[in-house]
């Protein structure tokens, strides 16, 4: 998971801080705040992007946009098809995120529906279709705990809000959809793209991040700051103790993700860590504290083979 990526100076890492918090920010915003020029501003975001060390994104609300069904897939391949399993997992429409790990499975994926039927057809048949997955096990994400996409600045709450797939209109989705495309559009050029006035979208855009349907952010790749490693962990607790486990693990700043689960765990997160000693300081020190804790496996992500933060919008 290694990569060249360039070193940053406390300038980057300023103007990450700001981005993370809102992405929306304009340049002349962006240069006040920072106390340079314009050009400036501009050179050093462009530097970030066309490095890889940052990527503005719209993030949705899965549920909101109609995704009732999420589940995080467990699979294992036999060696010789791994590359072709691979392949046509990335080419499926539902799962937005694969990485290829060690330990117990070969493969960790998640996927979002918009119904259990399609759920289950995906499971049945277009999963069991793939050549070389030698085993597949499933499990439902019952409620997110954390969803933090900040490195570099703290969030108040990093729990996802609570929305309903009733709350958005056609207006709504199909300005969704062009964020997705370039989260940083201007709500002018939003606005003639959908042929409406700038004063409809700038209203619209206050109602979708007041009420936390979308985030505009800046993500930043992990490694560009000194992290060396995401782990995948599964943790099985004892019954009655689910909730407060997982609230004690979102709690710890390195774990990006949390959730409730039906499956083979009960909580599954993906932590950060800058050195292997980290990764076995936080397994036998932090993970120790957690009450009721029965048993936990540990997944280290060997390569991202997909990371998709769009979803089809109909």
């Amino acid at each position: 998971m290694t990569m060249s990526l360039p070193e940053l100076d406390p300038l980057d890492a300023r103007l990450i801080g700001l981005l993370e918090t809102d992405a929306r920010r304009p340049y002349t915003q962006l240069a006040s705040e920072l106390g340079v020029s314009v050009p400036t501003a501009q050179a050093r975001l462009q530097r970030l992007l066309d490095a890889g060390v940052l990527r503005i994104i719209c993030w949705a609300d899965h549920v909101a946009l109609g995704y009732t069904s999420e589940v995080t897939l467990a699979l294992n391949a036999h060696p010789d098809r791994l590359p072709e399993a691979v392949e046509r997992l990335c080419a499926s429409g539902p799962i937005r995120y694969l990485v290829l790990c060690t330990g117990r499975f070969d493969m960790i994926a998640e996927a979002m529906f918009r119904s259990r039927d399609e759920l289950s057809r995906f499971l049945l048949d277009e999963l069991r279709s793939i050549p070389g997955l030698a085993r597949i096990e499933s499990m439902l994400r019952l409620r997110h705990v954390k969803l933090s996409t900040r490195l570099l600045t703290d969030e108040k709450d990093s729990r996802p809000a609570e929305n309903s797939a009733l709350d958005l209109d056609a207006m709504d989705k199909a300005l969704i959809a062009e964020l997705q495309m370039d989260a940083r559009r201007t709500p002018l050029e939003l606005a003639r793209k959908l042929n409406v006035s700038e004063s409809t979208v700038r209203r619209r855009l206050q109602r979708l991040l007041g009420r936390g349907i979308i985030r505009i952010v800046g993500v930043t790749n992990a490694f560009a700051l000194g992290y060396r490693g995401v782990a995948s962990i599964g943790l099985k607790v004892a019954p009655g103790s689910g909730h407060e486990a997982a609230e004690i693990l979102a709690s710890y700043r390195d774990v990006r993700t949390v959730g409730i689960y039906a499956g083979r765990y009960d909580l599954m997160a993906w932590a950060l860590f800058r050195e292997p000693a980290d990764l076995d300081h936080f397994i036998s020190t932090q993970l120790s504290q957690i009450p009721g804790l029965r048993d936990v496996e540990v997944m280290p992500h060997l390569r991202i083979a997909k990371a998709s933060h769009r979803f089809p919008i109909g």
